[in-house]
């Protein structure tokens, strides 16, 4: 579950936050639950968020995306005109709306995984990645009115 591969591009995202001529930044996918809800999680814990918070924001995948009309304009992008399986009419929808959403237990397995793995995210992100948690708080806690002009 953590290649180098993976630490490397964590290591990346953070070193991007932590240099302020990339601010301001914005960062996303098309469904938020893989790469930039993991990199997002890490992040809002980086900054003090809780745990229980950090997963309802993940959850909010399912609340802003429109999933339904994403999982159909994909299908016709595909072309397809007929469903994957003829005994269920809208199961081509389905299987794309499996594509977009989100379960808790998804990032809470993750989360569950770097504990087990690194003894805690913090270590994690203080040993494994190292993320200088200080100065990432200095730029985007202390400098709120930087982000509101």
């Amino acid at each position: 579950m953590f290649s180098s591969d993976f630490k490397c591009e964590i290591k990346i995202f953070f070193s991007l936050l932590l240099n302020e001529d990339n601010l301001p930044m914005v960062f996303h996918c098309s469904a938020g639950k893989d790469r930039t809800g993991i990199f997002a999680a890490l992040f809002l814990f980086a900054l003090g968020v809780s745990r229980n918070d950090i997963i309802n924001d993940y959850m909010e995948t399912n609340n802003r995306a429109n999933i339904k009309k994403l999982s159909g304009k994909v299908g016709q992008q595909f072309n397809l005109k007929t469903p994957i399986d003829k005994s269920i009419p809208d199961k081509s929808t389905k299987v794309f709306e499996l594509f977009f959403m989100v379960k808790s237990h998804w990032i809470e397995i993750f989360l569950q995984e770097i504990d087990k793995t690194f003894g805690s995210i913090d270590f994690f992100l203080k040993e494994e990645i190292k993320v200088d948690i200080e100065k990432l708080k200095g730029i985007y806690l202390n400098n709120k009115d930087r982000f509101l002009t």
